[in-house]
């Protein structure tokens, strides 16, 4: 059980209260030129006392009930300036940011060693390697979509409780083989913008297959093998499978689909033939569930005749289907 920190009556912010004593640590340094409001939203261990330090001589109390909270603050002047932490700052179990103005690397936040969630969207000056947090097994959310963040996937391999993990448009390469033993995953987003974009994680994505529980995948414009798209019927839980524009081309195998009711699917410009797009539409709609949106369009060939009952049976189920005609 973690400590949740000392107080005295203090003064904090211009304000009177509890002000945590104890550890205090510099964190990250946050560069305001230009000037621009810093917002860190924090989750922290009911009962912990914890004050945020701005790095301009004013700090405030983080809310530690269990929830998260944003904290907003403006800065006087220009400068760089560091923000940190005093008291039970381990009690902390989400830290997100977003915004070019932070500028450090991700090693800075292992010594959170509570916490739960890493959220960091487009951070695009934090950098350096995931393996500085390899070690922090208790993640089970980590968002470094947008950063320079590199290495590669498999030093999250030893997260086995990771349930969420973003990392497209940053330097993170390697085979997606090296996450396989993530049995908890339920969100997975390599997506990457379009070209010119360097694609970074590579290998099959059949190498998922074993990680039924994912309910959100996105791998649009990535470099990851498609291959059969049929394997993906693995996927009973899915809310959002996205895998258009591969830089690999794809196929389709004539088989039993799940009922994927409310579910987004893209399988835009993947190389598929007049019959496997067909099939596709066919074998979706045996059985499909409701309020589904099917993308099976872009370079795959037009549909034909063969598909026009299963189209029909999804748009009456409430799907929206674009594909060629």
């Amino acid at each position: 059980m973690q400590a949740q920190g000392l107080w005295q009556l203090g003064n904090r912010g211009g304000g009177t209260g509890p002000t945590p004593v104890g550890p205090t640590i510099e964190l990250l340094d946050n560069d305001q030129t230009p000037q621009a409001t810093t917002t860190v939203t924090l989750t922290a261990l009911s009962g912990s006392l914890i004050d945020i330090l701005w790095g301009d001589g004013e700090s405030e109390p983080v809310v530690c009930d269990g929830l998260p909270h944003s904290l907003v603050h403006d800065y006087g002047s220009e400068g760089t300036f560091t923000i940190g932490f005093r008291g039970a700052y381990t009690n902390i179990t989400l830290f997100e940011i977003s915004g070019t103005m932070f500028d450090d690397t991700v090693a800075v936040f292992a010594d959170l060693t509570g916490l739960e969630s890493l959220h960091l969207g487009g951070c695009t000056n934090i950098d350096g390697s995931v393996i500085s947090i390899s070690g922090m097994t208790g993640l089970k959310s980590i968002k470094v979509n947008e950063t320079a963040i590199y290495g590669t996937v498999s030093n999250f391999s030893a997260m086995t409780g990771l349930t969420t993990l973003y990392t497209y448009d940053s330097s993170i390469a390697g085979d997606v083989s090296g996450i396989s033993g993530l049995t908890n995953l339920e969100d997975f987003r390599v997506s990457q913008p379009p070209p010119p974009i360097v694609f970074c994680i590579g290998g099959d994505v059949s190498d998922l297959y074993g990680n039924t529980s994912l309910k959100y995948l996105h791998m649009e414009y990535a470099s990851l093998s498609i291959g059969d798209i049929s394997g993906a019927a693995v996927f009973t839980e899915i809310v959002e499978l996205w895998a258009s524009h591969s830089t690999m081309p794809a196929s389709y195998t004539q088989g039993d689909l799940p009922a994927w009711g409310g579910a987004s699917l893209k399988f835009a410009s993947l190389g598929l033939d007049e019959t496997e797009v067909d099939d596709f539409i066919n074998d979706l709609a045996d059985g499909c569930g409701d309020d589904g949106v099917l993308d099976i369009s872009g370079t795959n060939t037009a549909r034909s005749a063969a598909s026009d009952a299963g189209k029909a049976t999804l748009l009456a189920a409430g799907w929206t289907v674009t594909v060629n005609e």
